[in-house]
C-alpha cells in the first residue's frame, strides 16, 4: 500500500487508480451508451439516465429487460436487488467516516461504487490517517463518475462506428472479476462468491435475469452459514 503525505496527495492517488483501470470501466459504460441509443434515447437523456441512475450493473439490467419489454415493476425490483451491496458498502465504511460532517459524507451516497469501495476500504482499515484515506477516496469517487459518464457519451456517439468483433461485452465481466479478487479474503466470502457464481450460470435460463437475482441470495446466504460455522479464516 502506498503512503501519502497529504489529503491533496492521496486524491491524486485514487485519481490515478482508476485511470489505470479505465481499459475495464470505458468499455462497461460503452455498452450502456451503445444500448441506450439503440433503444431511441436521445443524448440529453442517456446524460440524465446515467448521471441520476448511477449504478452500472443495474443499468445494463434494466436497458436488457426494458428491451425484452419487462413490467416496470419487475426492472425496479432487479436494479434494486442489484444494488443492495452498495447497502453493505456504506456499512463496511460508515466506522471510517462518520467523524466527517454529515454535509460533506452526503455526496459519498451518491458517488460510491465497486471500484471506489474496493481501492478505498484498504486505506481505511489499515489504519491511514482518516483525513488522507478520506481523500484518496473522493479521488476514487471523481474520477470513476467522469470516466464513466465519457465513456457513455463515447458509446452513444461513436456506437455504431465500433465493430462488433471488438467484443467489448466481453469486459464487463473482467472488470467485474478484477474487483472481485482481490475482495475474497476470507472463506466465507470465497464461499458466497462460488455458490452465486453457481446457481447464476444454473439459472441463465431463466426469465427476466431473475437467475442473477436467486445468485445473488444464495451467494449471500452461503456466506453467512460459513461464517456463522467458523469460515472467517483467511484463505
Amino acid at each position: 500500500m502506498k503512503h501519502y503525505h497529504s489529503q491533496q496527495d492521496a486524491f491524486w492517488g485514487g485519481v490515478k487508480a482508476i485511470i489505470a483501470m479505465s481499459p475495464g470501466i470505458v468499455p462497461f459504460g460503452a455498452i450502456i451508451g451503445v444500448t441506450a441509443k439503440n433503444m431511441d434515447m436521445n443524448l440529453l437523456e442517456i446524460l440524465a439516465m446515467s448521471m441520476g441512475y448511477y449504478a452500472g450493473a443495474a443499468q445494463v439490467a434494466s436497458l436488457q429487460l426494458m428491451a425484452e419489454g419487462a413490467l416496470l415493476v419487475v426492472v425496479c425490483m432487479t436494479a434494486i436487488l442489484i444494488c443492495l451491496r452498495f447497502g453493505l458498502y456504506s456499512a463496511a465504511l460508515a466506522p471510517h467516516i462518520q467523524d466527517i460532517p454529515r454535509i460533506k459524507r452526503l455526496p459519498l451516497l451518491y458517488a460510491l461504487t465497486d471500484q471506489s469501495f474496493n481501492l478505498s476500504i484498504v486505506n481505511y482499515q489499515s489504519g491511514m490517517a482518516p483525513a488522507i484515506a478520506h481523500g484518496y477516496f473522493i479521488g476514487t469517487s471523481v474520477a470513476v463518475w467522469l470516466v464513466w459518464l465519457f465513456a457513455i457519451l463515447l458509446g452513444a456517439t461513436l456506437g455504431a462506428a465500433i465493430p462488433d468483433t471488438w467484443s467489448l461485452a466481453f469486459f464487463i465481466p473482467l472488470m467485474f472479476i478484477s474487483i472481485l479478487i482481490p475482495m475474497l479474503r476470507d472463506r466465507a466470502l470465497v464461499v458466497a462468491a462460488l455458490v452465486a457464481g453457481i446457481v447464476t450460470l444454473m439459472g441463465l435460463g431463466l426469465p427476466f435475469n431473475l437467475g442473477l437475482v436467486l445468485g445473488a441470495f444464495c451467494g449471500i446466504f452461503a456466506g453467512l452459514l460459513t461464517e456463522h460455522f467458523g469460515g472467517k479464516a483467511d484463505v
